[in-house]
């Protein structure tokens, strides 16, 4: 099939014939896919799965790679031990979500699918460069789409109505979000994916795509100037290099995950802040910032994060080992700075936490969980200084019912409440709790072992409770049934588990 290039796609290569066939197989599988029975609540004739319907899986072509005495059964969806066969199929293609991940299993799947169809030729068109696309057949099923097929067009449409998302007349060259499911992602692959800018594009999900290195981001600095939602999640390969180069290009940059980049250093957290001289201004709009995981980040990074930037409201560094209750004090002035979470950094100590409360920080949310150094003296800081809090976790902190004292007559605005695997935590301090903060509405008491049916009742009584957690708490099904309808004032919202 000879491919052309029509102005109206900006250079995207689209299919050159009408009413090609696989222009028409994705438009109605679109249609199908999202198609619903309002008079019996199913999608089409297939099971539903969470709020996702299952139809991409029954076709041969996407359970082929399946174990022939596996499929007749995934295929009777109508049997009682369906999910049964559905979860063998989820191990046997190598799922790396659970079962009960609904939402992130069928969007895993649904990308296993498109492999499957559209991958097993890829061998034959490894060697394909972009001079020679005019003579080529087309095979990116996806890509080489005809803009102006019927079909096309109705399942794009079904797809947005679905989505909630506003009609545009351009339907491949708006495009303004990207998901890369692809782990197998590399950067020559990203290379050709951007070959020029791309003005509309606002986020990009690169989560665990862990082949691509700083060159893409160069690319992506380059060609994606626009971008506000960057998720490099688990990309272990990029360096401080690669956050130079988001430095120069990322200027509207609002939203940058880094979880688990391991080679990042405060050298590239500084390139981001503008405060090394190779950086120019720095992404100074960043918002939303994640560094959980990255083991050399330092005291350091938080200065460099405190003194540039000034407008972040949510800052994760979650199991960053490297910190300390002096980078706290760095913290301590970010005044637009929301939520802090600080869950597993094992140098976070009573210290730190005076530090944050005695700044002028505004927190609605602070995770604490883990800092084994943390007790009850950071409680009577929490109430002191940091009473607006929304939401608390403190789970396995060395705390106990005086520190639950201590805190709990300054916190009547907090809404949630972890303290799971809190050994100390008695009776005593949920009756505290049951007194003092009436606005509750999720509390975990998941292994706390001291606490007997007595302090339950009194929690159960809070006013606005919906979800209690009372895991490895000894309790038959019956007795959670009766705590359940214990709940004042009762509704179905409400969640014990």
């Amino acid at each position: 099939m000879a491919l052309r290039k029509t102005k109206k796609s900006s250079g995207a290569t689209v299919c050159c014939r009408q009413g090609c066939k696989k222009c028409s197989l994705w438009g109605k599988s679109f249609r199908a896919w999202l198609r619903y029975d309002s008079s019996n609540g199913t999608h089409g004739t297939y099971p539903k799965y969470g709020d996702r319907p299952l139809q991409a899986l029954a076709p041969d072509q996407k359970i082929k790679h399946h174990k022939i005495e596996g499929r007749g059964s995934l295929r009777n969806i109508h049997s009682s031990d369906w999910s049964k066969s559905f979860e063998k199929y989820l191990r046997h293609v190598n799922c790396p979500f659970r079962i009960q991940d609904q939402q992130e299993v069928i969007d895993w799947l649904l990308g296993l699918a498109v492999r499957l169809e559209y991958g097993d030729n890829a061998e034959k068109y490894k060697g394909l460069l972009p001079d020679n696309t005019k003579n080529a057949d087309s095979v990116e099923a996806l890509i080489n789409l005809d803009e102006n097929n019927p079909d096309l067009k109705a399942g794009v449409m079904a797809l947005a109505n679905f989505l909630q998302i506003q009609h545009l007349n351009g339907y491949l060259i708006r495009l303004s979000c990207i998901k890369f499911g692809c782990y197998n992602l590399t950067d020559n692959g990203l290379g050709h994916a951007f070959v020029q800018e791309i003005g509309s594009l606002r986020a990009l999900n690169l989560s665990l795509c862990k082949q691509i290195t700083d060159s893409s981001l160069g690319r992506i600095a380059q060609y994606l100037k626009g971008l506000e939602v960057l998720e490099l999640g688990g990309c272990s390969n990029i360096t401080n290099t690669g956050l130079l180069l988001i430095a120069w290009g990322l200027q509207r940059l609002k939203s940058l995950n880094l979880r688990s980049c391991r080679h990042l250093s405060d050298v590239g957290i500084g390139h981001l802040a503008g405060m090394t001289r190779s950086a120019a201004e720095g992404c100074l709009g960043l918002e939303q910032l994640t560094l959980q995981d990255c083991q050399k980040l330092t005291d350091l990074s938080l200065k460099h994060i405190s003194r540039g930037l000034t407008g972040l409201r949510l800052l994760n560094l979650s199991f960053c080992g490297g910190i300390s209750d002096a980078g706290l004090l760095h913290l301590s002035h970010m005044g637009s700075l929301r939520s802090l979470n600080l869950r597993s950094c094992d140098n976070i100590s009573d210290t730190g936490i005076m530090h944050l409360a005695m700044g002028s920080l505004r927190l609605s949310g602070l995770d604490v969980s883990f800092c084994d150094k943390v007790g009850d003296q950071s409680l009577a800081y929490i109430a002191q200084g940091l009473d607006g809090l929304k939401s608390l976790s403190l789970c396995s902190c060395h705390i106990s019912d005086d520190g639950i004292n201590r805190m709990v007559r300054q916190m009547h605005g907090l809404r949630t409440l972890n303290i799971g695997q809190c050994v100390r935590i008695t009776d005593k301090g949920l009756e505290l709790i049951a007194e003092h903060l009436s606005q509750l509405t999720g509390i975990d008491l998941y292994g706390c072992t001291r606490i007997t049916k007595r302090g339950l009742e009194r929690i159960t009584q809070l006013p606005c409770l919906k979800v209690l957690n009372l895991g490895l708490w000894q309790m038959t099904d019956s007795e959670k049934v009766s705590l359940l309808f214990s709940l004042k004032p009762w509704n179905s919202t409400r969640e014990i588990f």
